[in-house]
């Protein structure tokens, strides 16, 4: 890719040159790239990230009407990525469950589950269910985040007295309101 030394005659240029060439800004800077090609028709795999895509594009749209959760998007920006950018790459990516540590669980109250929850820009939170071997629900909540780490603590509340075949589900969601679930059966 060529790098374009800016001057006032190239200031600000984008778009097509002939027939294999684009300008683009980056970060404040004009480079020049080889224009990108498209093959054909596009697959069912390509549609469905375009719709996505879309998705994100308006997600970041509404995101900028929302002062709160815009002000999350502007203070976190850098030369290169924009608050909307970064708005568009959260939408795009949902959190994930690394792990579910219940080693320190064993059925009594004040038992710990330990939930490693990360996303790209934020977790909004993470929520426990515990229910029996036989699908009944012993308790639910929420589950604390320790100060500036992925880890996420719940602290049981109610006895189980049949540890095993206990379903943990836990769900982590994020800023653009995706979530998703985890099991774990001990």
């Amino acid at each position: 890719m060529t790098k374009v030394i800016v001057n006032e005659m190239l200031k600000s240029m984008s778009g097509r040159y002939g027939e294999k060439h684009v300008f683009r800004d980056f970060a404040g800077n004009t480079i020049v790239a080889k224009r990108p090609t498209l093959n054909g028709e596009s697959s069912v795999g390509q549609e469905a990230h375009r719709g996505f895509f879309r998705e994100a594009i308006k997600y970041a749209t509404f995101t900028k009407d929302d002062p709160a959760k815009w002000a999350k998007y502007v203070s976190r920006h850098v030369p290169g990525r924009s608050a909307f950018n970064l708005a568009v790459s959260d939408f795009m990516c949902p959190p994930v469950i690394e792990q579910i540590d219940a080693s320190q669980y064993m059925g009594h109250v004040g038992d710990k589950i330990i939930v490693t929850a990360v996303d790209k820009f934020e977790v909004t939170g993470v929520e426990v269910r515990i229910t029996g071997h036989d699908g009944t629900l012993i308790e639910e909540g929420v589950a604390l985040r320790h100060e500036n780490t992925s880890f996420y603590a719940y602290v049981s509340t109610r006895e189980n007295s049949t540890r095993a075949g206990t379903v943990l589900t836990v769900t982590a969601s994020d800023n653009p309101g995706h979530s998703v679930t985890a099991t774990e059966t001990l």
